[in-house]
């Protein structure tokens, strides 16, 4: 079932996509040899390995790529091993990003509206892709050609206005070529903002010289690996009072034997719940279960057991009282339309998320991602990390995220995130004390007070710390 959105659901995926770059120049990529047999070479945040000048190693899909472009002069985070299939590096400000989708046989792409790829099916998909872009309101500028595993691809470039950096809508041109190879589609999308005085045509220029190859595209996917299922605990409260028993596995399951796919719902992890959400399963975009619609109250905009979305639309309801609607996992943030909470764009200085928003993943032209975020360590400079909770990504239901220069880096780009501004946060604390006695020697012991503002649920109080003077 493909990606939609209706009056009675937002159904989300939440993709296999390996993005690159930062400024676009000709690029030309190789892939290295497979991982060895049994092994997973890519492991959860790793960080691809410059090999020389230009030259840029990473796993994705457990299919070692070099990638061979002078340009790229800083690593980009690979992908998990267990979660979704994406690596990245993304510049906010002008926007701009390369990114390369796999799309093995029978996995429906988790971050674009279309169908599970199947050998030969490159001419629906690129009409299922054309016909998207026609109807959020995209302008075709032209029909760049790719290199693409020794084949040269006719693509699509378009004009479109979206949310990808920032809380206004940004112009930018999109570029995307499909290709099938080694049991996968391919799907190359190039990204950039029309800014600095330059024209539309101008960045299709820039960004339409794409070259893609690989030496071995044999390995298996690393999304037919199945996850390890861990029951609901005893102590997961509390309840929604929609839900019947543990992860509505009652109705669940009711569900997925009417569509003719039995299958009970579990807690992804013991450690998959924050203040009482708990991260259920199976992973419809793992093909671990099927989508079982669910309406949180009568007349509600329904949601699917165990997308993205359901987790947080079920912490947006439960917490902040805000009814479900159409959204999705990159639209969750840009769609709301109340006025409780923040709209954040990434990147901006500053500003880290706190525990308890919501992040969107992904360009509000694809189908995303979206999470709650359980905590944030993040300094001054705005460098340090976030960890959330998710449906539908990772095996365990939780990820740790960087945040560098105010940006958080992600294998799927966080466009932004929901915000509550009564509840503190936003920024990192700040801290104040009073200086030791001036008569204090080595040896001797005192007690000050420091104070600590910014830092989000509870409010930190005034402390007394006792410390040991160890030198002066």
């Amino acid at each position: 079932m493909r990606g939609q959105k209706s009056h009675v659901a937002a159904r989300t995926f939440c993709g296999v996509a390996l993005v690159l770059g930062i400024v676009f120049a000709p690029v030309h990529l190789q892939s290295a040899a497979s991982s060895p047999a049994g092994g997973r070479a890519t492991q959860a945040r790793d960080v691809s390995a410059v090999t020389g000048a230009g030259t840029v190693s990473v796993t994705v899909d457990d299919v070692a790529i070099s990638v061979d472009a002078p340009w790229i002069n800083q690593p980009f985070i690979a992908p998990p091993a267990d979660g979704l299939q994406v690596a990245t590096a993304m510049q906010p400000h002008p926007y701009r990003e390369l990114s390369i989708t796999s799309m093995p046989y029978g996995y429906p792409p988790a971050t674009e509206a279309l169908p599970a790829p199947t050998q030969g099916s490159v001419s629906t998909l690129r009409a299922s892709l054309a016909s998207d872009r026609q109807q959020e309101g995209a302008v075709p500028i032209g029909s760049p050609t790719a290199s693409m595993f020794g084949q040269q691809i006719v693509g699509a470039a378009y004009d479109v206005t979206g949310h990808f950096s920032s809380t206004v809508p940004q112009e930018v041109v999109i570029s995307e070529w499909l290709a099938e190879a080694g049991s996968r589609v391919w799907l190359v999308r190039a990204t950039a903002e029309i800014s600095g005085g330059l024209s539309g045509a101008d960045i299709l220029t820039e960004i339409q010289q794409v070259a893609l190859s690989s030496s071995d595209l044999t390995t298996a996917t690393a999304l037919a690996v199945p996850p390890e299922v861990v029951q609901v605990s005893a102590n997961a409260v509390p309840t929604p009072p929609w839900w019947s028993g543990a992860c509505d596995d009652t109705h669940y399951y009711a569900g997925s034997q009417q569509l003719g796919w039995p299958v009970h719902s579990y807690q992804l992890a013991p450690g998959a719940v924050f203040q009482g959400l708990v991260a259920c399963g199976p992973r419809p975009y793992y093909n671990e279960g099927p989508d079982v619609l669910v309406r949180f109250f009568s007349g509600a905009v329904g949601e699917y057991e165990f997308e993205c979305v359901e987790l947080s639309m079920r912490w947006l309801y439960q917490q902040y009282g805000i009814t479900p609607y159409v959204a999705n996992g990159s639209q969750v943030v840009w769609n709301y339309n109340g006025t409780a909470l923040q709209k954040v764009a990434n990147g901006t200085t500053g500003q880290v998320p706190a525990a308890g928003d919501v992040l969107s993943y992904g360009s509000t032209s694809t189908n995303g991602h979206t999470s709650v975020v359980t905590g944030a360590q993040v300094n001054a400079s705005g460098n340090g990390s976030v960890s959330v909770i998710e449906e539908n990504a990772s095996s365990t239901g939780t990820e740790s995220l960087t945040v560098s220069g105010w940006t958080i880096q992600d294998s799927t780009a966080v466009s932004g995130w929901l915000h509550d501004p009564t509840a503190g946060g936003g920024t990192p604390p700040a801290f104040t004390a009073d200086t030791p006695p001036s008569t204090a020697m080595a040896g001797d012991s005192w007690s000050y007070t420091f104070t600590a503002t910014g830092v989000r649920r509870p409010p930190s109080p005034l402390a007394t710390v006792h410390c040991l003077l160890a030198s002066l």
